[in-house]
């Protein structure tokens, strides 16, 4: 068995992120996303269409997308999608310049986002004898399954440097120097940049709708496919803000576990491949007994412990528990 504490400290662990990291921030969950495009391209009895399609006839979601696309075809999809993402009623920082809204960003994810701000902590050591911010040599990469910019924006602006290289295309150099996070799904910024081409950020590589699973699916040596299964063979993995629904997501993870344990019964080491090949992290949030079983039981099989929690205010509280040590003040970078 896995001991997260001690291997954090020993040998480093990456994280993967999902909505849940964001959502405080006023970013939407993918059913809310899907309504607020579709209430954009033909008002509220689009928007209501979506629920039905989803909740009362069974659509899954990228079929839903696949089908909201279909509805807007006089604007670009990707447009409409950062839109709706960075919706202004509740992202107060869209549009607005990375220089002028930093500040803010950091006073509002200190005060309304604890969980993304307890991330960006993880990502960053302070050296006191330079008075400046360092990236965490023990967060060895990040895979984040969310379109938004606010991790990179935020640890930016909070921390006075890059901690976190962004790598949202093959042909994103990682780099040594910073933590490498890879945004398997795509990216979309929200501040002002050199172009405002809404389908700048490799719209090729989005991952939202069907088709684009189905593209995802059939390349199973494409950047991120190879990226993700490597960072879940080196390294545990621990997954904040994700319900681990994702079909991509499961499906590498029982790829890696399955390769795991089949190395472990060609070595002869068969009693150990179960317990061995369990060896990534999962935050959940508590339901009842019957389906906290049932959940922990099938991320089992993928090769995922679970850490339950009731209310979201113990996962930063777990993950300073996690940082502190002898040498490593939370105070320090999560004031």
């Amino acid at each position: 068995m896995t001991n997260l504490p001690e291997r954090y400290r020993k040998k480093g662990i990456a994280l993967a992120l999902g909505a849940g990291v964001s959502c405080r921030s006023g970013i939407p969950d993918w059913l809310t996303l899907l309504e607020r495009i579709a209430k954009k391209c033909g008002g509220p009895d689009r928007e209501a269409l979506v629920e039905t399609l989803h909740r009362r006839l069974g659509f899954t979601l990228p079929v839903v997308a696949g089908m909201v696309e279909n509805m807007c075809p006089e604007r670009t999809f990707g447009e409409l999608l950062r839109e709706a993402l960075y919706d202004k009623a509740t992202f107060p920082f869209y549009r607005e310049s990375r220089t002028l809204s930093s500040s803010a960003l950091v006073r509002h994810v200190r005060e309304e986002n604890r969980t993304l701000a307890a991330v960006g902590a993880m990502c960053a050591l302070y050296d006191p004898k330079k008075k400046a911010f360092a990236p965490n040599p023990r967060i060895r990469a990040i895979i984040n399954t969310n379109f938004d910019a606010l991790l990179t924006a935020y640890t930016s602006a909070r921390y006075g440097k890059r901690l976190i290289r962004t790598i949202d295309r093959p042909s994103a150099t990682p780099s040594s120097h910073r933590i490498n996070c890879y945004h398997i799904h795509g990216f979309l910024q929200f501040w002002d940049e050199d172009s405002d081409d809404p389908e700048s950020e490799a719209p090729d590589l989005r991952v939202f709708t069907e088709h684009e699973f189905f593209d995802f699916f059939d390349r199973p040596n494409s950047a991120f496919n190879s990226a993700t299964l490597h960072i879940l063979r080196e390294h545990v993995v621990l997954f904040i803000g994700l319900s681990l629904q994702d079909d991509n997501l499961r499906r590498l993870l029982h790829y890696s576990r399955q390769e795991r344990v089949q190395s472990y019964v060609r070595e002869g080491r068969e009693s150990e491949a179960t317990d061995k090949s369990l060896r990534h992290y999962a935050f959940q949030q508590s339901m009842s007994p019957a389906i906290n079983r049932a959940v922990e039981q099938s991320l089992n099989r993928l090769g995922v412990r679970v850490l339950w929690f009731s209310d979201f205010a113990e996962v930063p509280k777990y993950l300073e528990a996690l940082y502190t040590d002898d040498t490593e003040r939370w105070s320090d970078v999560c004031p």
